[in-house]
């Protein structure tokens, strides 16, 4: 668990990223709330124009038509000018999955720009192992090329076989992976 923030090159822009259990309530995990998040998500974001002095709460980023933002959220930025984006991994959550300690598969790379003062998201895309693989990802962080550039590169800790080491659940001593990006994150 913890919170995460990316900075824009003058210091103005700033998007926040944290864990938020406010996304327990309503679907999924259908518990009463007051207001369902919509999105659902367990990761909170906001946004500022002013350098941190205020800040706009924006829930949580955008699902697919699969997955919510599982928490564990961690921020960069990358590009310049009006290409700017920041971008946030999180772990990935099915949504059909009410149960909160199961669920979690692969990750959700999100993107976002500043646009007319205000932070708007792009897309959301789905990272995972294989259907038929029985590895658990876990621990995403992103970093972004500083020189416009476009290369991205998502790290994450592979549980690899986790299910079958030593016939005992979460004993594999895992692997740490990297996934890369020369487009930004389009491919």
């Amino acid at each position: 668990m913890g919170n995460a923030l990316a900075v824009s090159e003058d210091g103005l822009r700033m998007v926040a990223a944290w864990e938020d259990m406010r996304g327990l309530c309503g679907p999924p995990y259908n518990r009463p709330c007051t207001i369902p998040w919509s999105p659902p998500g367990l990761t909170g974001v906001a946004a500022s124009t002013d350098g941190g002095r205020t800040w706009t709460e924006l829930g949580a980023p955008p699902a697919t038509e699969t997955f919510m933002a599982g928490g564990h959220g961690w921020l960069d930025r990358g590009l310049h000018g009006s290409q700017e984006t920041f971008y946030l991994v999180s772990r990935a959550r099915l949504l059909d999955n009410p149960h909160p300690n199961y669920g979690q598969l692969g990750m959700l790379l999100h993107r976002g720009r500043f646009e007319n003062g205000r932070f708007v998201w792009k897309d959301t895309r789905y990272l995972g192992p294989a259907a038929d693989e029985r590895d658990f990802w876990r621990g995403p962080n992103v970093a972004a090329a500083k020189d416009g550039s476009g290369r991205v590169y998502v790290a994450y800790t592979n549980l690899a076989d986790l299910a079958y080491t030593c016939d005992q659940p979460g004993t594999s001593g895992g692997q740490i992976r990297v996934r890369r990006s020369d487009d930004g994150g389009d491919t």
